[in-house]
């Protein structure tokens, strides 16, 4: 968390101070999805890293409700001039991912955590003004915006503890695992809103005020994801910590990064469940470009660069696709 954190130091100007204020919404177990609206009306689906050519490709089945049922249903109105945005979330439910509340309700669904477009202020997490945004839609069984999971809290990143009001980076720490640990015996969103029991996978925590010049306007370099043990994809640490993993092992750091929850999640979004070999480049690129975006902390603050790294990540994903194969031919 403050590891992650304190890697854009050279982005703050300490004149204005070291405070963040988070605040987190609960992190569902599904697969990333978006949905581009253009003059009021529904344009495209995308997935994580790219717009889904729909109807000639989906993701868990995200695009095809985006069209037959999100887009009838938002563009009845008749579009709306200027309304140009882009609604992030997760889509999840029974099939997308497994193992937690939110696969065990009674079908998918589409959780917004995030709007971003030009008639607003950059990249928008507060949950009234996203219905506002989003035309009320949340108003539909199968969209919701997520809310707050927990109230604000100014926190000091670098514990220097000459900031009144705020907690120590550490403090701050043991709040987070706290709320995790509870999340990890019940998701209290899936509970409150579809009356189903069972384990969530974490919270998302969004910077939503600083004392701080930050390197872009929206602040989403302080962003982080803290999850339970089950669903984290670095092995070994607590869901937020302040020391920075310092294993001096290429193998034994990428061993850490390239876990079997990452790798799994990869097969899924990047080959559709299917350990096809003849696209072992798509899946790579997928697992490069996510270790690469969540753990260069860990990567830079181990002493090795993106370069080094990346040859013991292919590596090792292109032998467990190799493997996965196999097992799947035998089966």
């Amino acid at each position: 968390m403050v590891r992650g954190a304190r890697k854009w130091a050279g982005h703050i100007d300490y004149t204005g101070g070291s405070v963040i204020t988070y605040r987190p919404k609960v992190k569902l177990h599904g697969t990333n999805a978006a949905i581009h609206v253009r003059d009021g009306r529904v344009v495209a689906a995308q997935k994580r890293t790219s717009v889904l050519n729909w109807p000639h490709e989906d993701n868990a089945g995200f695009a095809s409700w985006v069209f037959n049922v999100f887009k009838p249903a938002y563009d009845v109105h008749g579009g709306v001039p200027g309304l140009n945005i882009v609604i992030h979330g997760e889509w999840t439910g029974p099939g997308v991912q497994k193992g937690v509340a939110a696969s065990q309700v009674e079908g998918k669904f589409f959780a917004a955590f995030a709007v971003e477009g030009d008639i607003i202020d950059g990249y928008v997490t507060d949950p009234v003004l996203i219905s506002a945004v989003t035309l009320n839609i949340n108003q539909y069984p199968d969209f919701h915006v997520l809310p707050w999971a927990d109230e604000a809290v100014a926190v000091d990143i670098f514990s220097r503890g000459d900031q009144p009001d705020t907690l120590s980076a550490d403090e701050f720490a043991a709040r987070v695992n706290e709320l995790v640990g509870r999340c990890e015996v019940e998701d209290p969103w899936v509970k409150a809103t579809f009356g189903v029991s069972g384990v969530g996978e974490g919270y998302v925590y969004f910077p939503v005020a600083s004392n701080m010049t930050l390197a872009t306007s929206t602040g989403l370099e302080f962003m982080f994801k803290a999850k339970g043990e089950e669903h984290r994809v670095v092995k070994g640490r607590d869901a937020a910590t302040v020391s920075p993993l310092t294993d001096s092992n290429l193998v034994s750091l990428v061993d850490k990064l390239v876990t079997e929850q990452r790798l799994q999640q990869g097969l899924a979004e990047a080959l559709g469940g299917e350990a096809d070999t003849k696209r072992t480049g798509e899946f790579l690129k997928w697992v490069g470009n996510d270790v690469q975006k969540e753990c260069m902390a860990e990567i830079a603050d181990s002493g090795f660069d993106w370069k080094t790294a990346s040859k013991q990540v292919t590596r090792v994903a292109a032998t467990w696709l190799k493997n996965r194969a196999k097992e799947e031919t035998l089966a």
